[in-house]
């Protein structure tokens, strides 16, 4: 049974110690607002639509923008995180020479207990259309390949979103990452308003405070 992970608005609650700022070994040109804030992803759907906004620079170099990283909750006991990713994200820019194209997933395993970042799982650039500007526009990412990892107990799964784009012109313009909200929607470059922003792995992932299943997919306990 898969594990999906909506992203949240709320910020991370959880004891240990965690990243100072992003991981990526790129330097982001431009960030949204509050991004060394940790933000939570967990397997409850949110309720109301919240976006991170973030401002270009006004010239027509290639540009990556940190938009906002997640953590999960503490995973339940060493398990092995393998199989294939989706990424569901709402998008959005103020005007169509922003050239917004490309998502970069960097998603990592980190410890706690240590402070200690664990192991890459993936991180490459993935290209998309154009969302249409003045919009907020699905970007749906499917069965994508990453990097087995293994974890102990305690470890959590770190993701980071960044945006990369090269503008039509030098003029600076606000791009957008949007999530929590109520509805999920999985069709590529449709038009939402309260999107449900996820990242989902083929795998089985057992987390502290949450529901498990058994190999069959049926419930077998819960945490509190």
């Amino acid at each position: 049974m898969a594990t999906k992970l909506y992203f949240h608005s709320l910020t991370n609650n959880q004891s240990g110690t965690y990243p100072a700022s992003e991981q990526s070994a790129s330097t982001a040109n431009f960030t949204s607002s509050a991004p060394t804030t940790i933000m939570r992803m967990n397997p409850t759907k949110g309720t109301t639509q919240v976006t991170d906004n973030g401002t270009t620079l006004a010239n027509t170099n290639p540009q990556l923008g940190f938009m906002r990283y997640f953590t999960s909750p503490p995973l339940n006991g060493a398990q092995t995180i393998s199989g294939t990713f989706t990424l569901n994200v709402a998008v959005g820019e103020s005007a169509a020479q922003a050239n917004l194209i490309n998502i970069i997933p960097h998603i990592y395993l980190w410890r706690p207990s240590t402070g200690a970042y664990i192991t890459l799982m993936y991180n490459a650039t993935q290209t998309k259309t154009e969302p249409t500007a003045a919009t907020t526009t699905v970007w749906h990412l499917s069965n994508i390949a990453f990097t087995t990892a293994n974890a102990l107990n305690g470890d959590i799964i770190m993701c980071e979103i960044w945006f990369g784009m090269t503008q039509a012109n030098a003029t600076a313009r606000t791009v957008s990452l949007s999530y929590d909200g109520a509805v999920e929607n999985l069709t590529d470059l449709a038009t939402v308003s309260n999107h449900a922003s996820f990242l989902q792995f083929s795998a089985n992932l057992n987390f502290t405070g949450f529901a498990t299943y058994n190999k069959k997919g049926n419930f077998f306990r819960f945490f509190n």
